[in-house]
């Protein structure tokens, strides 16, 4: 009786976190600064939208300088319980090498419609969406179309190679390989009933995305023609490098069209400098340990706390990994 009944604390569990994790929207509180394409001179910006099969409308921007690359169009994925603007530093990073880049804001985020952020399984059905919409129209026969990706981005990128045969590229960045590993990372080693806990959380998500849910990138990696690059830091804090990046190298290892980059000390954003990093996790771990012993209570009290923070300095393009991501999509 003691064990059915902390099976079904575990699902019961797993219920109200999902619901607290994807439960509500993502929108600008203003509390954080989010960059816009006007504070970068000279970079164009074209709204787009599409619909998902629901009605729900996605939207996102075109961006690209004067003399961008006819050819190539780079699709860049953010990460959760963000928006693409959380990027702009990466996506100029790569309009300023010639490319046109589409970014967009998954369901429940930012300028994209929907009343919640759905599941962790979101960003792949969203993808799949828009490249679908870009095949529809034509964009794969006049770009040669890649992804790029961070985070829950990186997720979104690796699975959707399962349904997506013709993508020129993909960079994966911390990205997870799938629902699963991402639990077995994030969960105490020794839990009791974590097997339950993963299988009560892939059911919940199978009655939302039945075609996606226990989609795993390693199946893509093994069998795409896509040339795919994993960037990764190993002592990400998030994505846990010993069941993401490393589980790829570990089970598939060297592959023609798989290549791997994997440094240190750069935490969950190897885009960033070192430095960007460190000042990164101090400013947002004692941000949340405010918040936890009640000392950030109102809008105005979070506002006022991050008035003084240097945005530049958080978010300082490594420019060794960018040239590195850069260097391959030329490639």
């Amino acid at each position: 009786m003691e064990k059915f009944y902390n099976i079904n604390m575990y699902e019961k569990l797993i219920e109200i976190n999902h619901k607290k994790k994807f439960g509500s929207r993502f929108d600008d509180n203003h509390i954080f600064f989010y960059f816009k394409a006007s504070d970068f001179k000279g970079l164009r910006d074209k709204k787009y939208e599409f619909s998902k099969k629901d009605g729900t409308i996605l939207r996102g921007h075109f961006y690209n300088y004067s003399n961008y690359n006819k050819k190539d169009l780079i699709i860049f994925c953010h990460g959760f319980a963000s928006s693409h603007r959380s990027y702009f530093p990466e996506i100029n990073q790569l309009c300023l090498n010639g490319y046109r880049v589409f970014a967009f804001d998954y369901k429940g985020t930012f300028e994209s419609d929907g009343e919640n952020l759905g599941g962790f399984t979101e960003p792949i059905e969203d993808l799949y969406t828009l490249l679908n919409t870009f095949r529809e129209q034509g964009y794969f026969k006049k770009y040669r179309i890649s992804l790029v990706g961070h985070s829950w981005g990186g997720f979104a990128i690796g699975n959707v190679l399962n349904f997506i045969d013709d993508i020129y590229k993909a960079v994966i960045i911390s990205g997870p390989t799938s629902s699963a590993d991402y639990l077995s990372g994030s969960m105490p080693k020794f839990m009791p009933f974590k097997a339950k806990a993963i299988e009560s959380f892939l059911q919940k998500e199978a009655k939302i995305y039945p075609q996606f849910y226990d989609s795993t990138s390693l199946n893509a990696y093994k069998k795409t023609a896509t040339k795919v690059l994993l960037v990764q830091s190993t002592d990400d804090p998030v994505v846990n490098f010993e069941y993401s990046s490393k589980i790829v190298k570990d089970v598939i290892g060297d592959k023609d069209n798989l290549e791997y980059y994997f440094i240190n000390h750069h935490s969950h954003n190897p885009t960033y400098t070192n430095e960007a990093s460190t000042y990164f996790n101090k400013v947002f771990n004692e941000y949340y340990n405010e918040i936890k012993h009640h000392k950030l209570k109102t809008i105005g009290e979070k506002k006022n706390y991050f008035k003084n923070v240097d945005w530049d300095k958080m978010t300082e393009i490594d420019h060794v990994v960018m040239n590195r991501i850069i260097d391959f999509l030329q490639s």
